[in-house]
């Protein structure tokens, strides 16, 4: 039996030091603990020198990659040629407006993601494809932590199912990212509260029968009664994730306040609870990703979310993890 492997995020633009730091504090307390650098768009040679510092510390290091649109895919290939992290995880890439307006738009848009997302794979460093949400708070400039509006969005990737259609066309593995999916689950949910059931129309059964949901000028509805059934643990069932990301939040959105990469902490009914949920799941890794506080990017609230991490890891009996 293996125990799970604890991850870092690392961004090195905001000093990869005190990341380094709190590996090293985390190590003497639970051992399998790595790094996961973050490659901003055009920042390949900051990343590069973040994972050979970690490296020289004795750290392996995978990286988190810019999306698709936001980088070339040769580029991104030939870096992970030339630096080797241990695996790599992507976003599998959000339309342009207009690019997505219906079902079938939807369909050739997965393709195309899955053919930039395989030039990517050929580096041979192993490659997984992380989910993400359907929305984006839009936030308002006098007060970053609240959202003036919401920006909807088609991705590649958004549930489990049209997740793993791209995953299979690229030939990656999933990554599980619990508070994307929740934003996800959240943002279809309220859809339907907003214009009620959404009933697929004759060209759109088998697209909904394939994914649960429709897009119709650009924007994602949950089908039918599918929705009764769209739960965290129920797509986690579906994606059998080997590696996942964890918050402390229950959305990205609430009530107007920005609640992303909410900080996981003792005491907190929700947070005790996704955690125990991931780690039974018997993932390979756990990357704890709670690193704001208003909206904005907080180091100790990953200090605190990876320490209460840890402490929970050393004190439950070693699960079996997937390979």
């Amino acid at each position: 039996m293996r125990k799970p492997i604890l991850l870092v995020p690392v961004w090195p633009e905001r000093g990869a030091g005190r990341f380094l730091g709190l590996l090293e504090r985390v190590s003497r307390m639970w051992p399998e603990v790595e790094g996961e650098v973050r490659v901003s768009p055009g920042g390949w040679d900051a990343a590069a020198a973040a994972v050979e510092e970690f490296r020289r510390a004795g750290f392996v290091v995978a990286a988190h990659l810019p999306p698709p649109e936001e980088s070339d895919p040769a580029e991104a290939a030939r870096w992970l040629r030339e630096v080797r992290p241990a695996w790599a995880v992507v976003h599998g890439g959000t339309a342009r407006e207009g690019e997505v307006e219906d079902c079938a738009d939807f369909v050739e848009f997965l393709r195309d993601r899955a053919s930039r997302l395989r030039k990517v794979a050929s580096s041979g460093v192993t490659l997984y494809v992380e989910n993400v949400p359907p929305r984006e708070p839009v936030r308002d400039p006098a007060d970053i932590g609240r959202a003036a509006g919401v920006r909807y969005l088609v991705r590649a990737g958004m549930f489990a199912r049209d997740l793993l259609f791209l995953c299979r066309a690229c030939g990656t593995g999933a990554l599980l990212d619990t508070e994307h999916l929740l934003d996800a689950v959240a943002c279809v949910r309220e859809a339907a509260v907003e214009v009620g059931r959404v009933e697929s129309l004759p060209d759109e059964r088998a697209f909904a029968g394939m994914f649960g949901f429709v897009v119709r000028e650009g924007r994602v509805f949950w089908a039918g009664d599918c929705l009764r059934g769209l739960t965290l643990a129920g797509e986690a069932a579906l994606l059998r994730p080997a590696r996942v990301h964890v918050t402390g939040s229950t959305a990205a959105l609430r009530n107007g306040a920005v609640t992303s990469h909410a900080e996981l902490r003792a005491g907190d009914p929700f947070g005790e609870y996704v955690l125990r949920f991931v780690l039974g799941l018997g993932p390979a890794s756990v990357t704890v990703e709670s690193c704001h506080e208003g909206g904005t990017f907080d180091f100790g609230v990953l200090e605190r979310s990876v320490l209460y991490v840890t402490g929970k890891l050393a004190e439950r009996p070693v699960l079996v993890t997937r390979k």
